[in-house]
């Protein structure tokens, strides 16, 4: 082979090994990228979920507040959080839009259907004190119907959370398995590049184009 087609091949040979550490060096920023957007997505699904459980606990206190005090101000607060700051269908509604799993939020729609059972349990306790009856009340808003109730939709509630969590730390996983490759990827092709950039400059510029120089 003349030096001239050595050196083509070499050349070539090294600028294709370079063109792949870019594209591997590439795949790394979009993995990352898309690592931390779905790491982002995570916790706010986790902070929805956490909303829930928090809508659903106001509701509770406000309802037995009610029914022990009488007090029209928790009467207010119930129903204010039911028809009008809506939190709890607000959050129902985010996750739609951020494409949960639907294993994921079948949990969140059974949490949601309970608590909407439970507004009805919630409805027949504020009656009872609007005709006096406070021990019906009482047996409605804190009876074991109303806790288990509660027990449900806290149970889907952290399921829902579980999820979310295992799919992260799997996220995760999967995102380090891949960088891993990459980075050995990388490594390699820049070992070899750099071992035909030194054959290049030994075996052609010394050997070839140097000794015969300082020969002549």
């Amino acid at each position: 082979m003349s030096i001239f087609s050595l050196f083509r091949t070499t050349v070539l040979v090294i600028v294709g090994l370079f063109s792949l550490v870019s594209f591997s060096v590439y795949k790394m920023n979009v993995l990352e990228k898309a690592h931390y957007s779905a790491l982002d997505q995570q916790e706010e699904l986790k902070e929805l979920g956490k909303k829930l459980a928090e809508g659903s606990d106001y509701l509770t206190d406000e309802i037995r507040r009610y029914v022990q005090f009488g007090d029209r101000v928790h009467h207010d607060n119930f129903w204010n959080e039911v028809r009008i700051a809506r939190s709890r269908d607000r959050a129902v509604e985010r996750l739609k839009e951020l494409k949960v799993l639907p294993s994921e939020l079948v949990y969140i729609e059974k949490a949601k259907g309970y608590s909407d059972h439970l507004i009805k349990t919630e409805e027949e306790a504020m009656a009872a004190v609007e005709r006096k009856n406070y021990d019906e009340a009482r047996r409605l808003a804190f009876g074991e119907y109303y806790d288990e109730q509660k027990s449900l939709i806290m149970g889907n509630i952290k399921k829902f959370q579980d999820t979310v969590n295992a799919r992260a730390q799997a996220l995760t996983e999967h995102f380090h398995d891949e960088m891993s490759f990459f980075m050995m990827l990388t490594n390699l092709l820049l070992l070899i590049s750099g071992a035909l950039v030194l054959f290049l400059v030994y075996s052609i510029g010394i050997r070839r184009l140097l000794n015969p120089l300082k020969y002549l």
